[in-house]
């Protein structure tokens, strides 16, 4: 008697779906939404152009002193605004440059995995994952690092100008002080004794 094989008909496997992604989204009060806007939405070349043209400024007269008192404030406000946005720059770019890399520390990590299971005794650190990318991507990893630090530099120096805005005030009133004395009256529209 011959025994027939039924071939066992496998079901398709299913695509594995993504896992769901929870809410985790958190907000902050849309009252700030415009002034971050404001932030985002001023052109750092110009505003670092005019700021540093007003660093360099040096009152000659007491009209000038005056004028350049006054506008401290909005210039303490201009410097910190262009600070703030290189800091947020800066942010995103390291969350970019982090998930950028992970692909390059996944295949290292596949690659030392490898070496595992063909015999290596050695636990794997960071440090072999980091050296695995530098010797197979050392153009590719050294540029992003240089950017990186790069913009941490940006960051550094638009700190110490926001600094030195916000420093300049007690000299302004010091200049208005000492060009006021030295102003004549009539000048300034009062009357000769």
């Amino acid at each position: 008697m011959k025994v027939r094989r039924v071939k066992e008909v496998m079901p398709d496997p299913q695509p594995e779906s993504e896992p769901e992604i929870p809410d985790i989204m958190v907000d902050y009060d849309s009252g700030f939404k415009g002034i971050a806007e404001y932030i985002d939405s001023a052109d750092p070349m110009v505003e670092w152009s005019e700021i540093r043209e007003w660093l360099a400024k040096k009152p000659k007269s007491l009209q000038e002193a005056l004028d350049m008192s006054t506008g401290c404030a909005d210039m303490a406000v201009r410097a910190r605004k262009l600070h703030r946005r290189a800091k947020k720059e800066l942010k995103t770019f390291e969350y970019e440059l982090k998930d950028r890399t992970q692909i390059l520390r996944e295949q290292a990590r596949e690659h030392w995995e490898q070496k595992k299971l063909d015999g290596m005794k050695k636990q794997i650190t960071n440090d072999m994952i980091e050296d695995w990318i530098l010797e197979n991507f050392p153009d590719t990893y050294k540029t992003l690092m240089l950017r990186l630090e790069e913009l941490k530099g940006t960051v550094s120096l638009l700190e110490e100008m926001s600094n030195q805005v916000a420093n300049r005030a007690p000299d302004l009133r010091r200049a208005v002080d000492e060009l006021g004395k030295r102003t004549p009256d009539w000048m300034t529209g009062g009357q000769d004794k």
